[in-house]
């Protein structure tokens, strides 16, 4: 075989091996996530808790879920854009936890793209919380400076990031901070992700917060244990009202 062929060859299988590719489906792409897996994700049913989101049945003739109407949460109002299963659990599961070959930075900036296009062309899925609202601030759910250092990429300070730009509202990643590591709440019964996160979050600038409208942005929800203890934190502060707002919501 000539010199030439060689290289052509080596190439070839170069490009077979090392192509790009979805990153959540495999599927040839010149993206990390595919035209096909970011319109796939599934929204939440008309029918939800009126406070929590959480899907309900049709049938059923409570305004709020189980768990609401027995404890009623520090939050006023929480949504969230989409339901935490199919291509989105998988691209936002790759994203979280590092994997090799895994090209982490560019899925994440892909799905904050699909993000920003949901929060810019369709209407706000918060009810009560107003776009370019001046007393209202963002606030990203804080991630233990340990626990960022190992994933390298914090989901909901660049959810925030999208939020504030999308919604006009001011955005604050220095106030409401973890100071205390906790175990992965993935792990966890209901209730002991309630213990889990209690008392684990700190405001660095307490007074910043009295009066103010906020929206605390997070990447999944679950059992709103982590959106509680946040919103407990800001309300002992001062703060008026609290929301939340997630990317995806665990059905």
């Amino acid at each position: 075989m000539s010199l030439p062929s060689l290289r052509e060859s080596i190439s070839a299988l170069l490009g077979l091996v090392f192509r790009s590719r979805c990153e959540v489906c495999r599927a040839d792409s010149d993206e990390a996530l595919c035209a096909e897996c970011a319109s796939g994700f599934d929204e939440p049913p008309e029918r939800i808790c009126a406070i929590c989101g959480l899907p309900m049945k049709e049938r059923s003739r409570f305004l709020n879920c189980f768990h609401c109407n027995r404890h009623k949460p520090a939050f006023k109002r929480l949504r969230s854009l989409w339901l935490y299963d199919g291509a989105l659990q998988k691209a936002i599961t790759l994203i979280k936890f590092p994997r090799p070959r895994v090209r982490r930075r560019e899925l994440a900036d892909a799905l904050m793209a699909v993000i920003e296009q949901r929060l810019t062309t369709r209407g706000n899925p918060l009810p009560g919380f107003k776009k370019g609202d001046e007393n209202a601030l963002v606030l990203p759910s804080p991630m233990h400076a340990k626990r960022l250092r190992q994933r390298g990429i914090s989901l909901a300070a660049e959810f925030a990031r999208v939020v504030s730009d999308a919604w006009e509202v001011p955005l604050r990643e220095d106030l409401l901070v973890k100071d205390r590591q906790t175990a992965p709440q993935v792990r966890l019964a209901r209730e002991e992700r309630l213990l889990n996160v209690k008392d684990s979050f700190r405001l660095l600038s307490p007074g910043e917060i009295d009066g103010k409208i906020c929206l605390v942005v997070d990447d999944v929800a679950t059992t709103c244990a982590t959106l509680n203890e946040c919103a407990r934190t800001l309300k002992l502060a001062g703060a008026e009202r609290v929301y939340g707002l997630t990317i995806a919501r665990q059905p």
